[in-house]
């Protein structure tokens, strides 16, 4: 009978702990409701949107630059082509970048270039400004930030602007260009430093 009872305890007990612990305790139900001082915050409920990489370049491309001339008011223009050489990639981009002595470059992804699937050679425009130039200064279009597809030296020559190739290596154009995302990625603006 000792026995029975005891049975009958352990019974209870072991149903009352698994009712107990199936119910909610304040914990659990305040970890259930949503905090209103977060909730709808990006990166703390809610993960934060992936960043989308705007420059997706092409397998391969060259570059090279063969004339230069200032027009006024804007200042010195450099001309060239740009060449796919692979196989043509959706949304493949380049950019165009000006390297003064002693500063990083920059591109801005409103000023990627997107290749042609219908034509490999593309002609090119790089503004340089009124800046001088008579140190030499370097332009390089870029496959990415740190590949450079053709370079050329700017300098000025006696009867103006004076363009010159220059191997991609050249101490004068060897820094990473810096990329800085202006969320206008597809839409070049019409005042940009390098416009085809």
């Amino acid at each position: 009978m000792i026995r029975s009872i005891r049975q009958a305890v352990l019974w209870l007990t072991g149903v009352v702990l698994v009712v107990a612990t199936a119910m909610p305790g304040p914990a659990t139900a305040e970890a259930l409701a949503p905090d209103a001082s977060t909730a709808g915050v990006p990166g703390l409920k809610d993960p934060p949107p992936p960043h989308i990489d705007p420059w997706i370049p092409a397998t391969c491309a060259t570059a090279e630059f063969d004339q230069a001339y200032v027009d006024p008011p804007r200042g010195g223009l450099v001309l060239g082509t740009v060449t796919r050489c692979g196989t043509y990639i959706t949304d493949s981009k380049y950019a165009l970048a000006v390297y003064w002595p002693d500063e990083i470059p920059v591109v801005y992804t409103s000023q990627l270039k997107s290749f042609l699937v219908d034509r490999p050679t593309v002609g090119v425009q790089l503004l340089v400004g009124n800046r001088p130039v008579a140190d030499g200064v370097g332009v390089c279009a870029l496959l990415t930030s740190n590949v450079r597809m053709g370079c050329a030296r700017l300098s000025e020559g006696p009867d103006g602007l004076v363009v010159e190739s220059i191997p991609v290596n050249d101490p004068l154009v060897l820094a990473t260009a810096t990329v800085i995302y202006d969320g206008t990625p597809d839409v070049p603006d019409p005042g940009c430093a390098n416009c085809v």
